[in-house]
């Protein structure tokens, strides 16, 4: 009897679980309609003052989400620089030797039938000097263009964002 409780109440953890995470989850066109992406529906959009504190330098992404008061974030820059998909291995290993100090770790990966590199590294957080922030960059090619589209997260929410951020990463179409 008892070992049929416990196993009523995990199958239906799993799937009332199983449940949030669908309905948790919303598709929206990014980059003025040139992608689209699916991520948690706890994510906002960064306003253009968010974007310039939170990305200071002239290469700030074209447009970025949050959530966790910015400790969580996507960012979306369809750059002017041309690049074939054939161009992303050499692209991607010139970032590589750019980010070595970070120990960057690359993955040639299919994102919805395009090729596509996905970096993830370790870097120290600017705001904290207790917390790191988890970094996973993936670069494709948007009709000839490199797209840069990438997730962060501190530390301390690794656990509860970085599996979520990548598979997002891994859902967007063009």
């Amino acid at each position: 009897m008892f070992k049929k409780f416990i196993f009523t109440t995990l199958i239906s953890a799993v799937f009332l679980l199983s449940g949030c995470s669908e309905e948790s989850k919303v598709k929206g066109n990014i980059l003025d309609g040139k992608a689209a992406i699916t991520f948690p529906e706890n994510f906002s959009l960064m306003s253009d003052s968010q974007l310039q504190k939170k990305y200071p330098a002239d290469s700030r992404p074209g447009e970025a989400y949050q959530a966790e008061n910015g400790k969580v974030t996507f960012a979306f820059n369809l750059t002017e620089n041309k690049i074939s998909e054939d161009q992303l291995s050499l692209a991607s290993e010139a970032m590589k030797a750019q980010l070595e100090e970070f120990s960057p770790e690359l993955t040639e990966v299919k994102i919805n039938g395009h090729k596509a590199v996905m970096i993830e590294m370790t870097t120290p957080d600017p705001d904290s000097d207790d917390l790191e922030i988890k970094n996973v960059m993936l670069i494709s090619s948007l009709n000839g263009k490199l797209l840069i589209s990438t997730f962060n997260t501190t530390s301390d929410l690794e656990e509860k964002y970085l599996t979520v951020g990548k598979k997002a990463l891994e859902t967007i179409s063009y």
